[in-house]
């Protein structure tokens, strides 16, 4: 890393370049984890903003940082599955959480927001205080922009970080540093069983033709909405969980993954090595659609399926023809972030001048 930009970041205290980084749950806190792994191995300083509710996220943050990373605490401003009168009610007292960060932010060099509107309120104070911000596009956003970042690109001078160059029409002020997964934790081995992840909230249109399969050797992760004991009831030699802080172990010994549009089918397929079949979620209409879904699906050497849409029978020949195919190979982007992260954030002090 160039020592004088280096210099150019610390100021004129001396001290480590500090880096906050937003976690706002799922495929974002795998953002978040992969790109503080790049950093703190380059002597940077890194503190994660989650929200407190969030037990999921922060088991899997103290699970792959342990106590390398500060943790710091702002609430997201709505669910998923949350209306706009959810996230107006709730505001004031998301306001009230910046002041209890204001420390963290205003001794904090560069702020990484991972998308959600978990990231709004953090990305807009550390503008306000004049730190650089640069956000993290969604892995599957190929064809449509999040909300939150497109909110931050066009009304706040953000600029942002992505994953593919198709994402390029998308934003004026962005970068393609390849896609960002979590560096793998176990060599990957040939297992004999499907491994089939439905995310924090879950998929139960995937779950609800799953079962009706006659396929026998399944892991499931369930999510929220999904119920373990009612599977576990009509699927007695299935593995089923709502939640495992460790998937990336079931992942290197799966001979498939099955996820929908996000983060771990992206991580499945680059850092684990797996064929992958990724099956759209219809019940989160606020993430990437159909054909986010499709250009993801290319990009990963795979095809893209609605559940819904599908009988059992087809499902199983979906699965069995993804597990003919195999995974492609890219450059790490969070190694190419974090290696060339004062770069960039010189390039963009050059930009907003």
């Amino acid at each position: 890393m160039d020592k004088m930009l280096q210099l150019k970041l610390r100021g004129l205290t001396g001290r480590a370049v500090r880096v906050a980084i937003t976690a706002s749950g799922g495929g974002h806190t795998g953002y978040a984890i992969a790109i503080a792994e790049q950093l703190l191995t380059r002597g940077i300083d890194v503190v994660i903003i989650v929200d407190p509710a969030d037990t999921w996220s922060l088991e899997k943050i103290r699970h792959r940082l342990g106590d390398r990373v500060e943790i710091a605490f702002a609430r997201q401003l709505r669910g998923a599955q949350e209306s706009l009168v959810a996230l107006l009610r709730r505001l004031p007292t998301r306001l009230a959480d910046l002041v209890k960060i204001h420390q963290v932010l205003a001794d904090t060099d560069i702020l990484i927001c991972t998308g959600s509107n978990h990231s709004l309120l953090p990305a807009l104070y550390a503008r306000a205080l004049g730190k650089p911000v640069l956000c993290i596009e969604a892995v599957d956003r190929i064809a449509t922009r999040s909300k939150t970042v497109a909110l931050l690109h066009d009304l706040a001078a953000v600029p942002v970080a992505l994953h593919w160059p198709a994402q390029r029409k998308l934003y004026r002020r962005a970068a393609v540093v390849g896609p960002i997964y979590e560096k793998p934790l176990y060599k990957p081995a040939q297992g004999d069983y499907i491994l089939v992840i439905t995310g924090t909230e879950g998929n139960p249109a995937l779950v609800k033709k799953l079962v009706k399969t006659s396929l026998q050797n399944i892991v499931l992760q369930t999510g929220r909405t999904v119920d373990p004991q009612l599977i576990a009831r009509h699927k007695p030699t299935w593995k089923v969980f709502r939640y495992h802080p460790d998937i990336a172990a079931l992942m290197a010994r799966a001979k498939l993954v099955v996820a929908h549009q996000g983060l771990s089918l992206v991580e499945a397929a680059l850092a684990y090595q797996k064929p992958v079949l990724l099956a759209l979620n219809p019940d989160l209409p606020r993430t990437s659609g159909l054909e986010d879904a499709v250009h993801l699906a290319r990009y990963l050497n795979t095809k893209a399926v609605n559940p819904a849409e599908l009988t059992p029978r087809q499902l199983e020949e979906n699965i069995f023809a993804a597990t003919q195919r195999r995974p492609p190979r890219y450059l790490p982007g969070a190694h190419i972030l974090a290696t060339h992260l004062t770069y960039l954030m010189k390039s963009i002090l050059n930009k907003e001048r």
